[in-house]
C-alpha cells in the first residue's frame, strides 16, 4: 500500500498477493473513517473477495467522500457494479471512476453505469475501456448521458459499436460547451466591473443593458403573472423550475447575480425619478 499525499490517495496496485479480503478493507474503512484528508483510492490490479466488495461500499456510503475511485484490473462481474452503484448514488460524490479492463463487466450492468452517469451530479469522468459491454442495452448510457451535463469523459469499448460512440461524443462535445460558457461568465463580468463609466448612473446602466442581453441564452422565458411573480420574489430559483435541473451552479449564481442586479437598477432609477420630481415640486412652489 501507498499512500500519496499529493495526490490525497492510498494506492493498492503494489500489493504483492494480488488479493484484497474483507480485513484489509476493514482496516481501510477505519482508517478513513478517522482521517477525511485522502479522497482518492486506487486498487488497480487486485480482486476482491465477496465481503470486501461490501465493505468497498460501505466505504463509499461512509462519511468521508470519495472523490476519485480507480479499479481497473479488477476482475470485476455485474453484481460488483449493482452494489457500487447503489453506494456511489446514495454519496453523490465522486468525481473519477475507471472501471477499465474488466470484461466481466457486460452489457447487463449498462443501467447501474446509467444510474451513476445520471444521479451523481458530480461525476465528470467514467472510463470503461476493456469491459464486456456491448451495442446491447447501450441505449442506457445514451439516455443518461442526454440527462447529465457534468460529465466531460466517457471511454466505452469498440464493442458498443460506432453509432453509440459516436453519440456519445456528439453529448460530450455539447457538455464542453456548455461548461466553457459557465467558465466564461465571471470573465465577462469582470470586464463590465472594469469598463465602468465615471458616473454611478452610467455604471449601472451598462451592467444592466448587458445583463438584459444575456438573459435570454441562459434563461427559459416564462409567461409572467402574479403567482409566477410571488414565486420569484420568494425564491428566484423557484421560478425556473427547468433550470434547476441541468443548469451548472456557475451559471445559476450568474443568473441570480443578472436578477439581483437587474432589481437594483429599478431601485436606482425609481430613486433618481422620486429625487427629480422633489426637485421639480420645490422649484414650483419657490416660483
Amino acid at each position: 500500500m501507498i499512500i500519496d499525499h499529493e495526490r490525497r490517495a492510498i494506492d493498492f496496485s503494489d500489493n504483492t498477493t494480488f488479493v484484497l479480503d474483507s480485513n484489509v478493507l476493514q482496516r481501510l474503512r477505519d482508517a478513513i473513517c478517522s482521517n477525511d484528508f485522502y479522497c482518492n483510492l486506487v486498487f488497480d490490479h487486485n480482486t476482491f473477495t465477496d465481503d470486501a466488495i461490501g465493505i468497498l461500499a460501505a466505504i463509499l456510503k461512509g462519511s468521508n467522500p470519495i472523490e476519485s475511485l480507480s479499479l481497473r484490473s479488477c476482475s470485476l462481474k455485474d453484481l460488483d457494479i449493482i452494489h457500487l452503484a447503489h453506494a456511489i448514488c446514495t454519496r453523490k460524490c465522486l468525481v473519477h471512476l475507471d472501471l477499465s479492463k474488466n470484461p466481466g463487466i457486460t452489457s447487463a450492468s449498462s443501467p447501474e453505469i446509467g444510474r451513476i452517469i445520471q444521479g451523481v451530479p458530480t461525476i465528470k469522468s467514467i472510463h470503461l475501456v476493456g469491459t464486456g459491454i456491448l451495442e446491447k442495452n447501450s441505449s442506457h448510457l445514451i439516455s443518461a448521458l442526454e440527462g447529465c451535463f457534468s460529465l466531460q469523459v466517457l471511454e466505452l469499448p469498440f464493442s458498443v459499436g460506432y453509432r453509440v460512440l459516436d453519440r456519445t461524443r456528439e453529448l460530450l462535445k455539447k457538455n464542453k460547451t456548455l461548461s466553457d460558457v459557465s467558465d466564461d461568465l465571471p470573465e465577462k463580468a469582470g470586464r463590465i466591473l472594469m469598463s465602468q463609466d465615471s458616473s454611478e448612473v452610467g455604471f449601472f446602466r451598462q451592467i444592466r443593458s448587458h445583463a438584459r442581453s444575456l438573459k435570454p441564452q441562459i434563461i427559459p422565458s416564462l409567461a409572467t403573472s402574479d403567482t409566477e411573480s410571488k414565486r420569484a420574489s420568494n425564491g428566484y430559483l423557484a421560478s425556473f423550475p427547468h433550470l434547476q435541473q441541468w443548469v451548472d451552479p456557475a451559471l445559476m449564481n450568474a443568473a441570480m447575480y443578472i436578477k439581483v442586479l437587474d432589481k437594483r437598477c429599478n431601485m436606482l432609477d425609481e430613486h433618481l425619478s422620486e429625487k427629480r420630481n422633489r426637485i421639480l415640486a420645490r422649484r414650483g412652489q419657490t416660483r
